[in-house]
């Protein structure tokens, strides 16, 4: 073969490189869609409160650390303090190194050093559910229950919110 014969080929894949041809067509790049995760919502010292439709109790958390998938929660509680005050019975209060508080299940986990005491009983545990909605309570791990002498308790209810 003369050099010549090999210059046009040569050309002629030169032109082709440089018009694009043989490659393959990208497609653009699109962005990423929006994460599908729910975003998480932080708050300092917080207090969350809950009143029972019918009027029959009411809820108050208190914490230095709450999360939140968003306002209406579920909320993790880093420590809990809690308040439960039913009609017509003694209020409740709760404490534990952590808990879980689902304001539409009306319920609370509570977890590590659980302590619950009421007018004359006190409950300590590992793990307690609180159905707030029924006033009943599951208690597991380790469990002691103490019944003491009847003693005056807790604070009285908060008062209920104006709403304008």
């Amino acid at each position: 073969m003369t050099p010549r014969v090999l210059l046009v080929p040569a050309a002629a894949l030169i032109i082709a490189a440089l018009a694009g041809c043989g490659r393959a067509p990208t497609a653009p790049q699109d962005e990423k869609p929006p994460s599908s995760a729910a975003t998480q919502m932080r708050m300092g010292a917080s207090v969350i409160r809950i009143v029972d439709p019918d009027g029959e109790w009411k809820f108050e958390a208190h914490s230095d650390d709450i999360e939140a998938e968003n306002l209406e929660g579920p909320y993790q509680l880093h420590p809990a303090s809690c308040w439960y005050w039913p009609k017509g019975r003694p209020p409740v209060e709760m404490k534990a190194d952590r808990a879980r508080l689902d304001k539409a299940a009306q319920r609370i986990l509570l977890e590590g050093n659980v302590r619950i005491t009421c007018e004359n009983w006190s409950l300590a545990a590992e793990r307690v559910e609180y159905d707030l909605g029924e006033g009943k309570v599951v208690a597991s791990g380790r469990t002691k229950w103490k019944y003491q002498e009847k003693q005056s308790g807790g604070p009285a209810p908060p008062a209920d919110e104006e709403k304008p």
